[in-house]
């Protein structure tokens, strides 16, 4: 057993440090070729979408938002219990967040959400928080819909993966996520102008669409021109893009860690429920997760919403006995610096998103814990919050 039980740890075992060795060695190509279009293709198949593989969850957020070509400062309905960088995605393509508070089960409020559309809002980006699927009506409400999914691969709702309801939908694959590939994240799409439009940003705003060490995949290269003049077509600019393009090593891992999703959500929902029954009898001292109805959540933790103690106190305890804790993301943005001077709409309380900010805590249950960890997850989170 670990000293200190981890809230998020990738499992990278002798497969993934030998590959990357053997990849090292023998591949001249570090950057994004054939390791990264591979995963793409698998990971774009168990969405039946398009897949990009870029350097982080919070670039294909950023991607994703600048793609959907909302016109400047289009109000975008969210939750004010984020992630920074699903807010940002929003902001800094120029637009303004409308907030809406979150509910029991961590995720958007859907009555907020129906009442700010129908007062004209027409986007949103909706995340599916620590991988408690959203209900995909909420979708439906908005004409444009970004979905954000880094806390959910292998989450769904009723038989279909939460990934598959967003006009764009967003992974994360950093290593303390559900599969691990160091750095990494994922937009997939369906429309075909949109994915285009994606993969020339995340290629410096290449009208051509080859990549790394590729040429003249279209054929015809040499036969295009700009403003009258002969150009190649790798140096034509399509769009105002960046670099966010992942490490080939990103795709080597995300290969093996692909396959063994089924066994991850597999100990991930044995160890979320063996924490939710021995908890059971905490109900005075917490609130316990509430799983959406029809949900089929793969879990990104295991949160707690306290009912009384000192939530700072309780979880330097904890710390000191070996258990790693996590507070759930910004609780309430609005509430942090980052959003001072930010425009923005929260038309309605957020007194729930209040309530995660003071009271909230999260411990581990993924793919490393064993059994006799998460045994002794349970025994110091019930000792300490009931002391």
């Amino acid at each position: 057993m670990r000293d200190l039980i981890p809230t998020f740890a990738p499992e990278y075992g002798y497969e993934e440090r030998s590959a990357i060795m053997s990849h090292i060695a023998h591949d001249i190509l570090i950057t994004s070729n054939y390791h990264v279009k591979r995963f793409e293709r698998r990971f774009g198949n168990m969405f039946k979408r398009r897949a990009i593989m870029v350097n982080s969850g919070s670039s294909a957020l950023y991607i994703a938002v600048k793609a959907m070509g909302w016109k400047p400062r289009t109000r975008v309905a969210t939750c004010a219990l984020a992630f920074p960088t699903t807010v940002a995605a929003i902001v800094n393509n120029g637009h303004i967040p409308v907030f809406v508070d979150c509910d029991v089960t961590y995720n958007a409020d859907p009555f907020q959400l129906k009442a700010v559309a129908e007062k004209g809002v027409g986007a949103a980006v909706l995340a599916h928080m620590v991988g408690n699927t959203l209900n995909p009506v909420v979708f439906s409400m908005f004409r444009d819909t970004v979905e954000d999914a880094c806390d959910a691969i292998g989450s769904s709702f009723g038989n279909t993966p939460a990934g598959q309801f967003g006009s764009i939908s967003c992974f994360s694959t950093y290593m303390a996520h559900h599969m691990g590939t160091g750095e990494g994240g994922v937009v997939c799409t369906k429309n075909n102008d949109l994915y285009d439009k994606m993969l020339s940003y995340v290629n410096w705003g290449r009208s051509c669409l080859c990549r790394p060490g590729e040429d003249n995949v279209c054929g015809k290269r040499m036969e295009y021109e700009v403003d009258g003049v002969p150009y190649d077509h790798k140096y034509i600019a399509w769009t105002l893009g960046g670099n966010f393009k992942p490490m080939e090593l990103s795709g080597v891992l995300g290969n093996i860690q692909i396959n063994k999703l089924p066994l991850f959500k597999e100990i991930r929902n044995r160890n979320f429920s063996y924490l939710l029954s021995y908890f059971a009898d905490l109900t005075d001292y917490v609130s316990l997760p509430m799983v959406v109805e029809g949900a089929d959540p793969c879990w990104f933790a295991f949160p707690l919403t306290l009912r009384k103690g000192d939530r700072a106190d309780i979880c330097k305890r904890i710390e000191a006995r070996g258990v790693q804790t996590r507070l759930m993301y910004t609780g309430n943005i609005l509430r942090h610096p980052a959003m001072d001077d930010v425009e923005h709409e929260a038309p309605y309380p957020l007194d729930n998103c209040n309530n995660v900010m003071e009271n909230t805590f999260m411990v581990g249950l993924g793919q490393t814990v064993s059994p006799a960890e998460c045994e002794k997850v349970a025994q110091v989170v019930k000792e300490e919050v009931v002391r």
